[in-house]
């Protein structure tokens, strides 16, 4: 199934960011470098799992999930 999503994803836009950022509680300075963020991501299938990658000009970000393992993800920002 990951196969079907597998490749680079840009962000394409972005409308109504703020404000949703804005309902989420989340504070200005952070939803104002959101807003300005243009990530770029990438999914590579893995045997049993997946490695995703998110790139901002801000952070990089490369996580790899295996398939019925939890993991602890954080917010990113």
């Amino acid at each position: 199934m990951v196969q079907q999503f597998a490749g680079k994803y840009k962000l394409k836009s972005q409308e109504n960011l703020d404000a949703f950022l804005k309902k989420l509680n989340m504070g200005v300075i952070k939803r104002k470098i959101a807003v300005a963020l243009k990530p770029e991501a990438e999914i590579l299938p893995k045997d049993n799992g997946f490695t995703w990658t998110s790139k901002t000009t801000v952070t990089s970000t490369n996580m790899t999930y295996v398939f019925g393992e939890k993991i602890a993800d954080k917010d990113p920002m």
